[in-house]
């Protein structure tokens, strides 16, 4: 059993709180369930995900999808998370750009990685792990990019990726693996 860790000191960003586990790891479990056709009947499941096309409560998770949400499960159960249902916004950043992925990730309970100050050519972010995918956004010369989330079906060539300005996220998708000579520092 792996207990996660919740300090990144490497990165430029405070420490991740269990707050901010728990959010992204009901935001992912219900992402999983909404494409499966779940109906939503809490005030945050039905502000957040789209019960117009939804199938009933008895769902069956897409093959694609088992991995995640057996470690989403288990990050929920190792931290006791209990997310407030209750209220009426998205309980994570960017939840806008992250509702269009194809390809679904959770924060990495072990960190993750960052570059700073990226100084290689633009490139897009794409919504799933594959270039034809609809691109979400791009990475720019001057951004800074975090690598701190996991997924289980990408191809090796391809992380989820998210661009930030002034440690604010501006931006997220898939990409290829960049070479680290093109960041200012890299860490992680």
């Amino acid at each position: 059993m792996f207990k996660p860790i919740l300090a990144l000191s490497f990165l430029a960003t405070p420490a991740l709180a269990d707050d901010e586990y728990c959010n992204d790891m009901w935001f992912v479990r219900n992402q999983i369930f909404d494409r499966a056709g779940y109906c939503f009947k809490s005030p945050l499941g039905q502000a957040v995900f789209d019960n117009s096309d939804c199938t009933g409560g008895e769902i069956k998770v897409p093959k694609q999808h088992r991995d995640l949400l057996a470690y989403v499960k288990h990050v929920e159960a190792d931290l006791a998370c209990k997310v407030d249902t209750r209220r009426t916004t998205a309980p994570v950043e960017r939840a806008d750009l992250r509702l269009q992925l194809h390809d679904l990730a959770a924060l990495d309970e072990y960190g993750g990685a960052g570059c700073f100050g990226y100084q290689g050519p633009v490139f897009n972010l794409h919504a799933g792990h594959d270039a034809s995918s609809p691109i979400l956004g791009q990475v720019k010369t001057g951004d800074d990019i975090r690598y701190l989330f996991r997924s289980f079906n990408a191809p090796n060539d391809w992380i989820y990726t998210e661009a930030q300005k002034d440690g604010e996220t501006i931006s997220l998708g898939w990409s290829q693996r960049l070479e680290t000579q093109l960041c200012d520092s890299f860490a992680g």
